[in-house]
């Protein structure tokens, strides 16, 4: 019996010891991700500018080709 609690005393430290580094790298890998995310989502938004500008400059250009009189 001493001898079974023994083996899981050591499985159990075993597995503890070898979680640590395992940790770590997860924890490496999720702040890469924010940072990828963070990178991600400013250019998002930049390219979210861009398309109301080309949005806005096309009304301009629809509005001056309404207001400009036909040749016929």
């Amino acid at each position: 019996m001493i001898g079974v609690l023994m083996g899981l005393n050591a499985v159990g430290v075993f597995g503890f010891l070898t979680r640590r580094p395992t940790l770590i790298i997860w924890r490496a890998v999720d702040l890469a991700l924010a940072d990828r995310t963070a990178d991600t989502e400013a250019h998002f938004a930049i390219q979210g500018q861009t398309v109301a500008d080309l949005d806005r400059r096309i009304a301009q250009i629809d509005a001056a080709i309404e207001a400009a009189p036909s040749v016929r």
